[in-house]
């Protein structure tokens, strides 16, 4: 792949999210099944030896289309594109400049004064 995102979120963040879904095939995951996947995306993560954005989801809420946390997702990748030399048709480029505008001008938001995204 031209760049790998990697959504990272803690145990706590990832039990409420299940709870809040409530889809009976996860009510049974357990606390120590997520601690064990993390440390393994952790350490998959860290190796990986491409070009990755790893953006931070604790404070983030990607549950509606027009949350203006997409923003700031979406402006995250841009930035990763464009800073990196990464082929735009590679992750649909076209498609994510056409959203900005509007998440942008639906929630009035300043992209720049979130410090979620750690690129690499």
């Amino acid at each position: 792949p031209h760049l790998m995102i990697y959504l990272r979120a803690s145990v706590d963040t990832l039990l409420h999210r299940i709870g809040v879904r409530e889809r009976s095939m996860e009510k049974g995951i357990q606390r120590d099944y997520l601690e064990m996947l993390q440390k393994a995306y952790e350490e998959w993560i860290t190796e990986y030896p491409y070009k990755k954005l790893i953006v931070e989801t604790d404070d983030l809420d990607l549950t509606c289309d027009l949350h203006p946390d997409w923003f700031y997702f979406f402006k995250a990748i841009h930035t990763k594109v464009l800073n990196d030399d990464i082929p735009s048709e590679a992750v649909g480029l076209s498609k994510l400049k056409s959203l900005l505008p509007a998440v942008h001008k639906n929630n009035n938001l300043e992209w720049e004064k979130r410090e979620i995204f750690c690129c690499q």
